[in-house]
């Protein structure tokens, strides 16, 4: 008696087996859930600290969040770590801040509440410039050190991100990166946006610190010839 053999394709095997696995021992997928969920690890400052009116916060989880708010507003995740600072004026005493975030599979994550202690209260009337690479009124500012170097303006308290803008007097801005840091700025030209000589700019800043007090303010100078 002949037997007759059924010649199965190479494909449909693996995928029978594959189904097989999921069934038995699902495919390897068991177990996912738990790799994607964020958890909170803790704060710094601590909780319950003691901190100033414009404290900066900082959460540390075990994995990197999609997103984390706090209060409700947005803090900057970068790795599994995110930073956030209050852009409200708020008066000594205790406060809650609610911290929520989304899991790595876009599910949120368990929250948390944390209480710190206000012991300052913010400044009063908006940030001041102490110092600059360019002074207002200089009529003749060096465009080459300017270009090399970078024009830095710095303030005499903490200040929210903002906005400034270089142009020629009269023109659109030039393309400046800026890069801001607590109590400073600094802007840099990009290739073909370098200043030239005998012209007047005008440098336009816009910011404000966490009083929410803002300085809307310019520096007009001349490069020399």
């Amino acid at each position: 008696m002949n037997i007759g053999v059924i010649m199965i394709p190479r494909r449909s095997i693996i995928v029978s087996l594959c189904v097989a696995s999921l069934i038995v021992l699902g495919c390897g997928d068991e177990g996912k859930d738990e790799e994607v969920v964020v958890n909170f690890l803790g704060s710094r400052p601590p909780e319950e600290a003691s901190v100033p009116c414009n404290f900066l916060l900082t959460l540390d989880f075990d994995k990197s969040p999609l997103f984390v708010f706090v209060n409700g507003t947005p803090a900057e995740v970068q790795g599994m770590a995110a930073t956030w600072s209050t852009e409200q004026y708020l008066d000594s005493g205790p406060y809650q801040f609610t911290v929520t975030w989304t899991n790595q599979d876009a599910s949120i994550g368990a929250g948390v509440t944390l209480t710190f202690i206000i012991t300052t209260d913010c400044g009063e009337g908006p940030p001041l410039i102490v110092a600059s690479s360019v002074e207002d009124g200089d009529t003749s500012a060096d465009p080459e050190s300017l270009n090399r170097d970078g024009i830095t303006v710095e303030f005499d308290e903490d200040v929210l991100k903002g906005t400034i803008t270089i142009s020629p007097e009269g023109e659109p801005p030039l393309d400046w990166t800026a890069e801001w840091s607590e109590t400073s700025v600094k802007i840099t030209p990009t290739p073909g946006n370098e200043l030239v000589g005998d012209t007047v700019y005008v440098i336009e800043i816009q910011t404000r610190n966490f009083a929410g007090d803002e300085l809307d303010t310019q520096i007009v100078f001349i490069t020399k010839a």
